[in-house]
């Protein structure tokens, strides 16, 4: 099997897994009717490991970026937080001149992210 497909197959595996634990820890979004979609994309321009489009309720996850299961764990989590805010609030933030570095839902989802990825981790491994 090309290492592209086992990648794609592990990251499907135990992204779903990530989606399912998300939930369970953080609920469903008042912005969106339905949870979040998960997709794998091989790579985008920007080098991020992982992006949410609200216009599409779709988590994303880069494969190309992405490196071990710590990583997709985090993006997920990361990812999964910008499905909780308020797609409106996120692009009012950036249009008022916030960067990611000082964009108020990104050091959101960063606290979180740090705060839960090893607990994640743990439980999806098991």
């Amino acid at each position: 099997m090309k290492t592209e497909k086992l990648k794609r197959k592990i990251c499907s595996h135990y992204g779903n897994k990530i989606m399912d634990w998300c939930i369970r820890k953080y609920r469903f979004s008042k912005h969106q009717d339905f949870e979040p979609e998960l997709a794998f994309k091989e790579s985008n321009r920007y080098k991020w490991r992982g992006e949410y489009v609200a216009e599409d309720n779709e988590v994303i996850v880069y494969l190309r970026q992405t490196r071990g299961i710590a990583q997709l764990v985090r993006t997920i989590i990361h990812e999964y937080q910008h499905y909780m805010q308020s797609p409106v609030w996120y692009e009012r933030y950036s249009k008022s001149g916030k960067r990611y570095d000082n964009h108020p839902y990104e050091i959101q989802a960063n606290r979180i992210e740090r705060r839960d990825w090893k607990e994640c981790l743990d439980d999806i491994l098991g």
